[in-house]
């Protein structure tokens, strides 16, 4: 039995090892909430089921029926874009932007 205590120690230590190389890659890939609401620039009423994207990538999400929306943002993403039928695409730059909670403004196409 004493041969095993060598393997047991082994196998405690690779575990640890695991666990800490996942949470440190864990961290590699940090994520951030931000939730807001997509407004009529001109009404000041929410837009009901805008398109919310990572600019120049697949994916993203819609805002409901009151205009709020809410997404998980990678720091891979440079943009996140805002889309309605009838109004302008606003692009977002997310180096600029700290807070975690965004009111964004469309404007109606002329």
């Amino acid at each position: 039995m004493k041969f095993l205590i060598p393997i047991i120690t082994t196998i405690k230590r690779l575990f640890i090892i695991a666990v800490v190389l996942g949470i440190l890659t864990s961290l590699g890939f940090a994520q951030r909430n931000v939730k807001g609401r997509v407004i009529d620039g001109k009404t000041g009423k929410g837009i009901p089921l805008a398109s919310i994207s990572w600019s120049g990538h697949s994916g993203g999400t819609s805002a409901d029926t009151l205009g709020n929306f809410n997404i998980v943002l990678r720091n891979e993403y440079d943009q996140i874009a805002f889309r309605a039928v009838g109004y302008e695409i606003k692009l977002i730059d997310l180096n600029a932007v700290q807070d975690s909670v965004l009111n964004v403004l469309l404007w109606q196409r002329q």
